[in-house]
């Protein structure tokens, strides 16, 4: 519809059109508002519940009391052996006398002239322990190296190079990928073998120089062997690196310093969720009440909760300390935790498997107990910030059903305001035309 707003009247009907649905507009405007302060609130909401999932992250860790003790390693004489221990080890002391080390296969070929030399064409056969056979094709033509390079990259469990003697000899020689045999004979480790099918060129003629071994040594006197020279599996928890043949003393003991700090991604971690929930529920003349969340009631019982597990004790924790108080972790003034070095350090050094069932007593534990909570919160069809969240989303919803209705009002009153002032342009113009031509007859 073409508007002639205005053009006989001189009015300006557009801007009191405007003004009018200005005034109407004041409460969708207001709706919008609040509409952007829920959303403020859960998305506060949503960062909350995401420290939430570290600060859990940080709990799991937590699943034992080794996960809680850091241990160490400390060899006597680390350029023989070397040592280091994870969670699971357990505090004592080995000797430990190495008598052989762990080695691989090495077989080498004849003597060839030159590395361009021809090899006889055919199939080398190569089985690693007893494994499967793999086929390198030897084809007519293939010089010495190129056979070096087709055996090393077969994936056979080989590598091959070619040595030089410095005197016109050539060899090729096979090495062992790995280390040590599980064949019954040690020279079974490495299996090969040639079949020539050309008739030109020099077979490989390939012989054992080096047989393979495996590491022998002992533990408190009881004999263990290994096919490589790194351990894992002699003495629970400890790794063992083998670097010459000789004895040693290995001392496993509890790390302060690497306990400390397990206690203190603990802490970082809780309070990282208690700084951030101090900050949403704080209330002074600057806050905006509108988006925050100090109203919110699933948010202070959070704070609440936490609060009480942290000051108070562990049920069925044994040992001397059932408290992190008597670890000499305390909340200061800000509810965040914080650690007196000195007390922690005389727990640790007195009974730190106490000091650990403070945080893996089974369902009682802080892990355990932070977790359950962390969970009564979060959990994604039950938990009450996952309620609170849904609330607030039905409120978004109502409201813009409210905006809804509104501006379809706005939008019927625009058109009617449009029509009317249309009609009262026309209507104007009309008399004017009609007086503009009387004006004529009178002046006739």
């Amino acid at each position: 519809m073409f508007n002639i707003l205005g053009l006989a009247s001189g009015v300006d009907s557009g801007a009191i059109i405007d003004a009018l649905l200005a005034a109407r507009r004041v409460p969708i405007d207001s709706l919008q508002n609040s509409r952007s302060q829920v959303q403020t609130k859960i998305s506060k909401l949503g960062n909350v519940t995401s420290k939430l999932a570290t600060l859990k992250t940080a709990m799991e860790t937590l699943g034992s009391r080794n996960d809680i003790l850091s241990l160490t390693a400390n060899s006597s004489n680390a350029d023989l052996v070397s040592a280091s221990a994870d969670s699971s080890a357990a505090s004592a002391s080995y000797a430990i006398e190495v008598t052989a080390l762990a080695r691989g296969e090495k077989n080498r070929s004849a003597v060839f002239d030159s590395r361009d030399a021809e090899v006889t064409a055919g199939t080398m056969s190569i089985s690693v322990n007893g494994g499967t056979a793999v086929d390198v094709t030897i084809e007519e033509g293939d010089t010495l190296t190129q056979v070096a390079d087709k055996i090393t990259s077969a994936s056979a469990g080989v590598d091959a190079t070619i040595i030089h003697d410095g005197s016109g000899g050539y060899y090729l020689q096979v090495t062992q990928r790995g280390s040590g045999y599980t064949t019954a004979n040690a020279s079974d480790a490495v299996s090969l073998t040639e079949t020539s099918t050309g008739a030109s060129g020099q077979a490989l003629g390939l012989t054992e120089i080096s047989t393979a071994q495996n590491a022998a040594f002992t533990v408190d006197g009881l004999a263990v062997t290994s096919q490589t020279n790194k351990v894992t599996d002699a003495i629970r928890g400890v790794t063992l690196e083998l670097f010459e043949t000789g004895t040693i003393t290995l001392d496993v003991s509890n790390d302060r310093a690497g306990t400390k700090e397990n206690i203190k991604s603990f802490v970082d971690a809780y309070n990282d969720v208690i700084g951030m929930l101090r900050d949403e529920l704080a209330v002074d003349e600057d806050t905006n009440r509108a988006t925050s969340l100090a109203s919110v009631s699933a948010v202070r019982g959070l704070r609440s909760d936490f609060v009480s597990i942290i000051s108070g004790a562990v049920t069925g924790a044994s040992g001397a300390y059932s408290s992190l108080a008597q670890l000499g972790i305390r909340t200061d003034g800000t509810g965040k935790l914080a650690i007196n070095d000195g007390v922690l350090d005389a727990a640790l050094d007195a009974d730190p498997d106490a000091v650990a069932d403070l945080f893996v007593q089974q369902d009682t534990g802080l892990a355990a107990a932070l977790t359950k909570k962390i969970d009564l919160y979060t959990d994604t069809s039950t938990g009450l910030f996952t309620l609170q969240k849904k609330s607030f989303n039905s409120q978004i919803d109502r409201i813009d059903d409210q905006i809804t209705t509104l501006e379809g009002r706005l939008e019927q009153m625009n058109t009617r305001l449009v029509a009317q002032y249309t009609a009262l342009e026309t209507a104007t113009a009309s008399i004017q035309s009609q007086g503009n031509a009387l004006a004529g007859l009178l002046n006739f």
